[in-house]
């Protein structure tokens, strides 16, 4: 699915990434500083993989109110050319490539059928939805505080299905 307009201009320590990717890389550790940018880095990279490969991505956090308090219902603020201007994080996704985006499920379903999910793994119950599925992108947020048999649990999906990790941290 061709897209022309700009999603995302990285900063510098954000292009390796996008370029390793390219390259073949499939795993991704971003130990970043608090402010450096890691989910909406990590929501770019997810978007970019979606217009290319159709199929099911995962932001994964803590818990499931993390995700929606830290990008679901996030504001930022965006300086481009010198204005700034504020928007919902998750507007990062041009309206123009959205099929359907589902405020309950917190999931966006793109034109070309790729499906973008915030989940959580906060308990046993929450790591068990993550089961069934076959993400082909998922990305930990923060996978420092959440439960290891999460990560664990998408391990086998990403090998049969040659997907990709990108884990943020601070």
């Amino acid at each position: 699915m061709p897209y022309s307009r700009e999603l995302f201009r990285p900063r510098s320590y954000q292009r390796p990434s996008r370029l390793a990717r390219k390259a073949g890389y499939k795993k991704f550790i971003k130990l970043w500083h608090r402010r450096a940018g890691k989910d909406r880095d990590s929501l770019a990279f997810c978007l970019e993989e979606m217009l290319k490969r159709v199929g099911v991505y995962f932001h994964i956090f803590p818990s499931l109110n993390q995700g929606r308090r830290d990008i679901w219902d996030n504001v930022i603020q965006e300086r481009v050319n010198g204005i700034e201007r504020s928007l919902r994080m998750i507007d990062m996704f041009p309206a123009e490539l959205i099929e359907s985006k589902d405020e309950n499920e917190m999931q966006i379903v793109l034109k070309n059928k790729s499906v973008y999910q915030v989940m959580g793994a906060d308990d046993r119950k929450a790591v068990d939805r993550l089961r069934g599925p076959n993400p082909i992108g998922i990305m930990p947020s923060e996978y420092g505080h959440m439960r290891e048999d999460a990560y664990l649990t998408l391990i086998p999906v990403l090998a049969e299905n040659n997907g990709w990790v990108m884990f943020g941290y601070t």
